[in-house]
């Protein structure tokens, strides 16, 4: 699991019972959000794993699965860790100026 916390991208060498593996998983996206790119079709769905995953990095929002990646709670998530990080309107690195 460290080396997955160190690099997400670690679990894509795990064999699919660990990438299904909801205990695991869900401690990899507690440490690291990003790690959701390599976990299983059926856990990219499981909203319980994707807002934490989201939670711990706004941008692993892209990795859930199509039929929950609009859900409005989902989004509000977002919203509100990308304020608190300083996303935003006339902050740098933002378009909107």
């Amino acid at each position: 699991m460290e080396a997955v916390v160190r690099q997400p991208f670690a679990l894509c060498f795990a064999d699919q019972e660990l990438r299904d593996d909801t205990e695991f998983c869900m401690e990899c996206v507690k440490k690291n959000g990003l790690a959701m790119e390599y976990m299983s079709k059926r856990l990219k769905k499981n909203m319980v794993i994707v807002e934490t995953a989201v939670k711990q990095n706004p941008n692993s929002l892209i990795y859930a699965h199509p039929d929950v990646r609009s859900d409005p709670g989902l989004q509000k998530i977002v919203q509100e860790m990308q304020a608190r990080r300083g996303v935003g309107k006339g902050r740098p690195g933002s378009r909107d100026r």
